[in-house]
Order: structure tokens, then sequence, then C-alpha cells
């Protein structure tokens, strides 16, 4: 297929764009899902930093299973994962399943960023590379860019849970 590296390419950066979007949207939300869990918003704060620190520890022992597994394999799985996440935080009914699912989430994030650099380098030809991982890191900040707004726009309008609901699903 001629345009596989493109179809690759835009769903490994639209999946970085995603997670990354949904970092500035949560940050967003902090005080509404505080209110509604009626939840101190130091506590809430662990929602960033529970996300965080997961996707931090995730990221190697991610990146050695796709060297063996494929990175094709840890990709998708990682999508769904964060997937499954985001379902779980939509029907959260307390704090604590919230907090879980900002894990779960953040596995299946951790999962696509460990490879997505990895995926782009191999989809294009090293005359093309640079310029394509570049494409990529743009992603990753229109997503730092985009976050904030929409999620400031969702929940204005119709809460925090459409922060999840809407920006992931």
């Amino acid at each position: 297929m001629k345009n596989y590296k493109w179809i690759a390419f835009l769903a490994v950066t639209l999946s970085l764009f995603v997670s990354v979007m949904s970092m500035g949207a949560i940050l967003i939300s902090l005080k509404d899902i505080s209110e509604s869990f009626n939840t101190p918003i130091h506590q809430v704060s662990w929602l960033v930093i529970v996300h965080l620190l997961t996707v931090t520890a995730i990221l190697l022992p991610a990146g050695n299973i796709a060297d063996r597994l494929g990175r094709k394999n840890i990709h998708i799985f990682g999508i769904l994962i964060f997937i499954l996440g985001t379902i779980i935080g939509v029907f959260a009914n307390s704090f604590e399943v919230l907090i879980f699912s900002r894990i779960i989430m953040a596995i299946g994030s951790g999962m696509g960023q460990s490879v997505g650099g990895a995926i782009v380098s191999s989809l294009f030809p090293e005359s093309e590379r640079g310029k394509s991982l570049g494409m990529m890191s743009t992603s990753v900040g229109l997503g730092q860019m985009f976050g904030p707004v929409l999620g400031g726009i969702l929940v204005y309008n119709f809460g925090w849970v459409y922060v999840l609901s809407l920006i992931h699903i």
C-alpha cells in the first residue's frame, strides 16, 4: 500500500496528540472534580501526579516488551488500554475509581509513547526521518496547546466528565 507510512504516521501522531491533550484538559477540570467528589484539591491533584508517574514508569518496560512482541502490537494494545481507562473514568462513582482510571489510561499512554518515535523512524527513509519526527513532535506541542483550551470549553459548557468522554473516545 503506497500510503501506508502516512496512515501509520497519522495513527501514531493522533494517539500522541490525544494523550498529551488529555493531560492539559484534566488540569482545567481539577476544581470541578474536587467539587463533584467533595475531595480537597490537593488530593485531586493526584490525578495529574499519578498519571505522570505511571507514564514514566511504563516507558522502559513497554519499549522492552515492544522489542520482543512488535511495536505495532504494543501501540494498538496501548490505545485499547487507554480507551478502557477512559471508560472506567467516565463511569467513576468515587474519586478512588477515577484515580484508578487515570492509572489505566497512563499505562496505555506510556505504551504508545514508548514506541511512537521508533514506529515513525521505521516508516520513513533516512532522508525524510527528521521531518517526520519533527511533525510528530509538533503534534505533541499542539496537544499541549489545545488540551487546556478544549478542556475549558468542555468543563464550562458540559461538565468535567465530558473532558474524559469526548476527548478520549
